[in-house]
């Protein structure tokens, strides 16, 4: 390679005047060192790590800026690192000739439980010189060793699960025509209003022991798809008339495993009580029970107004609701569980840490002030079967002498709450808190308060407390003082012990955080509600201050959209209730917000609010794991810009200590697949470094003793193992190598990553695997085995990659020479010998092609073929397999003209077709509403789903041209290939790697492209633009390298500026 500019090249390398503002005067230290990180977090408390690695990046005014050298000190006192006389009393690395700024392994003393270290980083610059010295960065170890160091027991509340209905059907009669709990029971009444009725409000609350069908006059107003979880309430408002209406209800047979888990021989009834309020004031209410008509599994329209009836019979009366309940439905939430124990404490306090977790969800306080106030449902979701994460916290400033006390509420959470459609308690029925507290004093000696059976126990305003379901705080009931000091707990029973075997871990990835507050754009009245649009889908709660009489009742109800009727749109949440409810106490002006639940919104519905509603009394809270922001997009498209926000707000609502693959119905798990195609695009917008590294621990937990994935992480009781979303194991920890140059995600998971691969070969026929759900919600189907065999294949190849960078090299080419057989295998199944790949679907053509599968006479053909399925359809046909992989498949065959056009399309299946429709959010469906068609399935239609917003990796690597090599990954050397288009003025990306602020700019200025980018220190890039050299202005005297038609440059840091013809394109 030529590494001198020819003259030619050399002449084309003029200096814009107008950019010498990018070349300021180098200052007489040219580099400073900046945003020190431990494991990637800044200071962090309580980690796991007895090895972390440190970073930090260079800040410099000059290009070409490198290090050459770095000085690491790290003392167990800040003091011992001070300027004059600095004491490293736990490393000094001295001068250590190298580059590396990213991960530098510790190499100081072993480090232990409860260690604290302060450090410090100096560097060498391109010239040898000194920078001064960083400001001092901390990390502290959390507890290491469980069974050694955790001395805390688990400890409880024993109180009763609070049913949300008991009061509702406290007159509600069972009833049935005598249906088995294997037959379905239906079930009628005759609703009389007066020929004048003007209905404001009507409203059924329902329960079951099977799944509900609510219908009023024929209408079905409510159905969700898990007995477990029944649906409990319809709004029936718009569906009745003066006169004569029908209220009909249905329970489908309870389902086969769910009789065998609870007995197989019992009843299918219903209970139901409903309340119409009119206009003029009246209120008419109606409960299950006598002069109701029954049948067993009735056949044709049962529910329709005017069907004949005549052959049933009058209801048969089971019992109050009450006094008989069912044995298959659970309509009951978990209460709050609070815990205290007072103490006294020594003077002369230096240091206090409380380790602190749940088998649940908890807030924990100290005299009174709640500890963990800056995050939210902490420890997070992990498999509870195989850890449990511990917090660490500083509570030095809230230790006094004397009488203290330290306190916690402990809620269900994902422990023993409803998790997925599989309902409540997955892991365990009874949430328990664990706690450890050590002070340490002056002279050494330590103070160690712990959980045990001298904790108190007891109620408080808490009532119940469902992730899906929803809270109620009950403000009467609120106990003043509970968690300070000098309470008298006499009257509080004695804490219950739990024994459990789940492993205490130290907290691994970011907590759960409040982001951002939002105000609503809209507040109207509706009948006796107001109805609250925040003007953006969202994950989180709904905080709302009020002043009103004791016992008042405010109930907030969340959703994604509107019905055509303007009513909220729960149909698709299934039996999530997503229901908050707030009584007030009476005492002035209360503010309400739940505890330990989180909701999928943009529009909140609020009942029982006393006066009149405005904006100062109400607001959204956006809750989120703590990801920092690392990517931003914009470009002269504002519907561009507005589906790339979606991406974000999908990612900001659904990375909620796991990633889950919908924030709103009875699911939110952590599906792999989803994430799989997502996570390019996460890393893009957000550090998940953190997040990944932890989930990823929860996918290993989940593998299968044969060597299986499961579809969801953490495993709860969701089973089925499938191709591609097994995938996930492998390909996710690689994406997240190629974003941060991170091998620990690699050495982390390398066995289990061999394990599903050699797992997969083990479950394939001549090496071409099927199964699954193939290229999910695609609107032009790819065979399955297509997807499954070209995923293994790929898997296979990640694999060999892996090994050989771990240095393993029998597996690397054991695991090579099997990429080679599965893509020999995949050629003779499904490939023609003209190229057609089997299904001739743009994913079957993107799969074949980015991942290597097609011998080389092949290629250009395939090419031909998916270009062409493109230019025909007009649209992209992808589902969530493909969708990731279109755009830059595209680019890589040279058409990034078809991939803009994809981007730019507005109709039906397209990116901007929801934008176009007003999402705010990436939908789940390409088509999860239509004008023509209205809303898509209920049972499976999300409006904030991130897996279509998997576009936006190529955003950031095809239309701003910024990309990582996986040779010198984590953007130590990345590439710069914007994809031109006339189709819009200008993009502009801005990506902070781990060495700093890449930026990439290109506008169209006049009858030039001029193009702006930036490099941070100690890091390098090399750009191509798609025109010869000869026309290309640059702004100094860049290394321009030979290339046919092509201009390719070699950039050091810093800020640089191209420019050349717009009909050199």
């Amino acid at each position: 390679m030529n590494t001198r500019p020819r003259p030619r090249a050399a002449a084309l390398a003029l200096l814009f005047c107008c950019c010498s503002c990018l070349l300021p005067a180098a200052s007489a230290l040219a580099v400073d060192v900046v945003n020190l990180e431990c494991e990637h977090s800044r200071n962090p408390i309580g980690i796991g790590n007895r090895t972390p690695r440190l970073s930090w990046q260079l800040r410099s005014d000059r290009n070409g800026e490198i290090q050459t050298a770095y000085q690491v000190q790290a003392a167990s006192d800040p003091a011992l690192l001070e300027r004059r006389n600095p004491r490293p009393d736990l490393w000094d690395s001295g001068k250590v000739v190298s580059d590396q700024s990213v991960l530098v392994p510790w190499a100081g003393k072993p480090q232990d439980s409860r260690a604290q270290v302060f450090w410090r980083v100096r560097v060498w610059d391109r010239d040898d010189r000194a920078s001064n010295w960083s400001q001092t960065a901390r990390f502290e170890l959390g507890l290491l060793d469980a069974q050694r160091d955790w001395k805390a027991q688990w400890v409880t509340a024993d109180l009763p699960r609070h049913d949300i209905l008991s009061e509702t059907l406290s007159n509600a009669f069972w009833i049935s025509a005598d249906s088995a709990a294997n037959q379905a029971a239906a079930v009628r009444y005759q609703l009389v209003l007066p020929e004048d009725a003007k209905v404001r409000r009507a409203v059924v609350h329902a329960a079951a022991d099977g799944l509900l069908t609510i219908y009023a006059n024929g209408t079905a107003t409510h159905q969700g798809s898990s007995s477990r979880t029944a649906p409990l309430f319809a709004d029936i408002t718009e569906a009745l008339k003066p006169g004569t209406n029908v209220i009909a209800i249905g329970s489908a047979a309870v389902r086969t495993a769910i009789r065998r888990d609870r007995t197989e021989r019992g009843r299918n009834a219903i209970a139901a009580h409903g309340l119409v309020e009119l206009e003029n004031g009246a209120r008419i209410k109606f409960d299950t029970g006598d002069g109701w008509k029954a049948a067993v599994a009735p056949a044709g329209d049962w529910f329709a107004a005017g069907f004949d009836v005549t052959a049933w019979t009058n209801a048969i009366l089971h019992g109050r609701y009450a006094e008989h309940p069912s044995r298959y439905s659970d309509n009951t939430v978990g209460p709050g569980r609070y815990l205290r124990k007072a103490f006294r404490a020594k003077p002369d306090i230096v240091r206090a840490r409380l380790y602190a977790t749940a088998l649940g969800v908890y807030e924990v306080f100290v005299n009174g002030e709640r500890v963990n106030q800056d995050s939210i449902l902490d420890p997070g979701w992990t498999d509870y079967a195989h850890r449990v994460m511990a917090q660490t916290y500083d509570v030095t400033r809230l230790i006094r002498r004397g009488d203290n006390a330290v306190a916690a509420v402990v809620a269900d959470g994902w422990y023993a709450g409803r998790v997925g459609w599989m309902g409540l308690a997955q892991y365990g029925t009874v949430p328990a808190f664990a706690a450890q507290l050590e002070i340490t004093y002056r002279d050494g000696s330590m103070q160690t308060i712990v959980t045990d059976e001298s904790w108190r126990a007891g109620a408080g305003e808490i009532i119940g407390s469902d992730m899906q379901w929803g809270e109620i705080i009950d403000a009467r009931k609120r106990v003043e003082g509970w968690n300070r000091a000098g309470f008298d707990d006499s009257h509080w029973a004695n804490a219950v012990i739990q024994t459990q075997q789940a492993a205490v871990v130290p907290q691994a990835g970011p907590p759960v955080r409040r982001i951002l507050e939002v105000r609503p754009v809209k507040i109207t009245p509706r009948g006796a509600s107001w109805l609250v649009d925040f003007g953006q889908n969202l994950v989180g709660f709904v905080r709302v201050s009020a002043r009103g009489k004791a016992g008042a009742v405010i109930t907030v109800r969340h959703a994604e959209m509107l019905s055509p009727d303007g009513s909220l749109y729960t149909v698709n949440l299934r039996p999530a209730l997503s229901t908050d409810t707030f009584i007030l106490s009476g005492r002035g002006r209360e503010t309400f917000e739940p505890h330990f639940t989180f909701h999928g919104f943009r529009y909140a519905e609020i009942s029982g609010y006393p006066g009149r509603l405005s904006e100062d009394d109400i607001r959204a809270i956006v809750v989120s794991s703590d990801t920092p922001r690392t990517g931003w997009w914009e470009s002269s498209n504002p519907e561009l810009n507005r589906l790339y926000e979606n991406i974000v707000w999908s990612q900001r609502g659904n990375f909620l200590s796991v990633p889950t693959d919908c924030p709103q119905r009875d699911e939110r798990m952590g599906w792999l697949g989803d994430a799989l195609v997502f996570a390019p695009t996460a890393a893009r917008n957000a550090n998940v470094a953190g997040f990944f590294m932890k989930w990823l621990t929860d996918v290993n937990d989940a593998q299968g003793p044969q060597g299986e994935f499961p579809t969801v992480a953490p495993r709860a009781n969701q089973n089925n193992s499938w191709p591609v979303w097994g995938d996930a194991g492998v390909i996710i920890p690689w994406a997240m190598y190629r974003a941060y140059g991170d091998k620990a995600f690699l050495a982390n998971s390398y066995t289990n990553m061999a394990r599903w691969v050699d797992y997969s070969r083990g479950n394939s026929k001549n090496l071409i695997r099927t199964g699954g759900v193939g290229d999910h919600l695609a609107p032009q189907r790819t065979p399955v085995d297509v997807v499954a065999t070209a995923y293994f294949a790929n898997s296979a190849r990640i694999v060999a990659d892996s090994a050989a960078l771990l240095g393993y090299d029998e597996d690397a080419g054991k695991y090579d020479a099997l990429h080679r057989d599965i893509a020999r295998a995949f050629n003779e199944a499904f490939v023609s010998t003209n190229g057609v790949v089997r299904g001739d679907t743009q994913t079957a053509y993107i799969l074949a092609l980015e991942f290597n599968l097609l011998p080389e006479h092949l290629r250009p053909e395939a090419a031909r073929r998916l270009a062409e399925n493109v230019e025909t359809a007009g649209h992209l046909t992808t589902g969530f397999i493909g969708v990731g992989l279109l755009c830059p498949a595209l680019t890589a065959i040279g058409r990034a003209d078809l991939a803009w056009k994809l981007v730019l399309t507005d109709s039906y299946p397209s990116w901007l077709f929801s934008v176009k429709n007003g999402a705010t959010t990436i939908w789940e469906r390409w088509d999860g509403w239509t004008p023509e068609r209205g809303f898509q399935d209920p049972a499976m239609n999300s409006f904030n789903h991130y897996s279509f917003g998997a576009v936006g990796e190529w955003l950031f690597g095809g239309a701003a041209g910024i990309q990582p090599d996986n040779a010198q990954p984590g953007y130590k050397h990345s590439y710069l290939r914007p994809q031109f288009t006339s189709q819009i003025e200008w993009v502009k990306a801005t990506q902070h790697s781990p060495y700093g602020e890449i930026r990439s700019h290109w506008r169209a200025q006049g009858e030039e492209i001029v193009y702006d980018v930036t490099i941070p220190p100690n890091s390098s890039a090399t750009m191509e633009l798609p025109v010869p050299p000869e026309v290309v202005r640059a702004s100094g005297r860049e290394q321009i390298l030979s290339e046919p038609g092509r201009t390719r440059v070699k950039l050091g840091s810093g800020s640089y500026r191209f420019a050349f013809p717009r009909s050199a394109l």
